[in-house]
């Protein structure tokens, strides 16, 4: 590989780095061309979850938006999120912050009303507001640590016992623990899909 892209956790981009990372999802949105996203992984989802196709698929799902990304901000890559950072407290994540990628849904349809998408329109399925719906509440069910990811990347003798773990483990927590459209399989429509699935492929990686 010539040009290897560096990803990094998302604290430990500069505010500016953020910003730029979300502006530039906001103006592929903008551009008519990110529905391609949420769409594809809607219309793949019976073959691309369950089997071993899961991480090379989204390995290369994550790879393709960064691609487009930089065709809008070259210096944007897209980060991880280390949700085992927040394993204990998930909601009170920076990731929920204002300065990251916004907080809870709120109101009678679960919009998005903080951060920088707040009140986000999205177009997959249908038209709607970017929706998080906490499964606690204002909070989320502990994560795994990460002595337990640990655990089991250690413990993966094959690439499907990793992915099996991966998968139905903590993957899936995440996504019915935030829940909204990240608990769907339009879920590409929140930014935070794609911080997850980075962090999962650092995993893969990792293992490998």
């Amino acid at each position: 590989c010539a040009n290897p892209v560096t990803r990094r956790e998302i604290r430990q981009l500069s505010q500016g780095e953020r910003t730029a990372f979300f502006n530039a999802f906001k103006e592929l949105r903008r551009r008519g061309t990110f529905d391609f996203y949420p769409n594809v992984h809607l219309d793949n989802s019976p073959v691309i979850h369950g089997n071993s196709v899961f991480l090379p698929w989204h390995r290369r799902f994550v790879r393709d938006l960064e691609v487009a990304l930089q065709s809008i901000d070259p210096s944007v890559t897209v980060p991880y999120w280390d949700w085992t950072i927040d394993s204990q407290n998930p909601a009170a994540s920076p990731v929920f912050t204002a300065g990251y990628a916004g907080g809870n849904g709120s109101g009678e349809d679960n919009c998005v009303q903080s951060g920088p998408f707040a009140n986000y329109e999205v177009s997959v399925p249908e038209p709607h507001c970017l929706t998080r719906d906490f499964n606690q509440g204002n909070g989320i069910s502990t994560w795994w640590p990460a002595e337990s990811l640990r655990l089991m990347v250690s413990d993966a003798d094959t690439y499907t016992e990793l992915r099996e773990g991966l998968e139905f483990g903590q993957h899936g927590n995440v996504h019915l623990g935030i829940r909204g459209d990240m608990s769907t399989m339009y879920a590409p429509n929140d930014p935070i899909f794609f911080l997850h699935h980075a962090m999962c492929d650092k995993v893969w990686s990792v293992w490998q």
